[in-house]
């Protein structure tokens, strides 16, 4: 009995290391390591503000940039330089929505580029 138990243990061991070396879906890796990249700021990004409520783009950008939402606000830090940062804020309401996209980039690492889109009457 001590014997069959002991195989139970060791065929369970060698289960769960399976589970363990095959980690994750080569989708789900690669989205762990764009999102990883995106925010160390070694990808190009462009992000658009929408207001869904006129359809107008209302701000976009291009660069550098890792972005997180929280608390109604989207908080964007982008690299403007070797260890030099600037930080943006849009406060997000139920009017607006964003789109954030990889890109190729132009190459340079600290390439950015701001554009505010007011509504015209």
């Amino acid at each position: 009995m001590r014997n069959f138990s002991k195989r139970i243990y060791t065929a369970l061991v060698v289960l769960l290391m399976c589970v363990l070396i095959t980690g994750c879906s080569p989708a789900s890796c690669q989205s762990t390591e764009l999102s990883r990249q995106a925010d160390n700021f070694e990808k190009t990004r462009i992000i658009t503000v929408i207001n869904t409520r006129t359809d107008g783009i209302i701000f976009r950008m291009t660069g550098t940039f890792s972005c997180q939402y929280s608390s109604g606000d989207l908080d964007i830090i982008s690299a403007v330089g070797p260890n030099k940062y600037e930080k943006h804020f849009i406060h997000m309401n139920e009017n607006l929505t964003y789109i954030v996209e990889d890109t190729a980039g132009n190459g340079d690492l600290y390439y950015q580029k701001v554009e505010y889109f007011p509504e015209r009457d």
